[in-house]
This record gives structure tokens, C-alpha cells and sequence, in this order.
């Protein structure tokens, strides 16, 4: 599976505190690595991504290191938890995503 960063969303606010802790938070999680295949840095960022090649337009959160999140183009990621960068799904008050799909992608 191939995702793609989503670009113009390092204003955007969570409750969290984090995009980071919001996909550990709703993902069950307490630690990530990143989720770009062939990386095995630790997680920095909580990225907002789109899938590649998918109808389904919504986004959503994946932990990533810094330097994948910065990445432009397409990126294959490893089995992992997709989390909804949506409150209206997710319950968290993250108002800055309040109209975005809230579909989880199946793999």
C-alpha cells in the first residue's frame, strides 16, 4: 500500500496535543516506529496522508519520523493502524478536521 503526505498541515490543531499522540491515543498505542517501509527510525510526527490509487480521499494519521514526513511523492508503507484525522469519527475534539471522510482504508 502507497500513501502520499498531505501538504498545508502544520497549522492544523489536535487535543492531543499531537498528531503524533492523537495516533498513539486512538491506535491503542504507546510507542511507534515510523510507517514508511524500509525506515526504522522512531516516530516523530504524526503524518496526514491520502491513499495512492484509492477512491477513498479521507485522511489520515500514520506515525513517521521526520524526514519520511517531509517527503514528497509516493511512499509504501508497512502494515500499520490508519487512524481517522477526523473528530467527527475519532471523538477527540480535533476541530481543525472536522469535515474530512471518516472511512478507515482496507488494505
Amino acid at each position: 500500500m502507497k500513501v502520499r503526505n498531505v501538504k498545508g498541515t502544520a497549522g492544523r490543531a489536535c487535543s492531543h496535543g499531537s498528531w503524533l499522540n492523537h495516533w498513539l491515543a486512538l491506535a491503542g498505542e504507546r510507542q511507534a516506529m515510523c510507517s514508511v517501509a524500509g525506515c526504522a527510525e522512531v516516530a516523530t510526527d504524526g503524518a496526514h496522508v491520502r491513499l495512492v490509487g484509492s477512491l477513498d480521499q479521507a485522511e489520515y494519521i500514520l506515525p513517521m519520523c521526520r524526514e519520511c514526513n517531509e517527503s514528497p511523492g509516493e511512499l509504501p508503507v508497512k502494515v500499520v493502524k490508519f487512524v481517522a484525522a477526523n473528530a467527527l469519527t475519532t471523538g477527540c475534539g480535533c476541530a481543525a478536521e472536522r469535515g474530512l471522510a471518516a472511512t478507515r482504508p482496507e488494505p
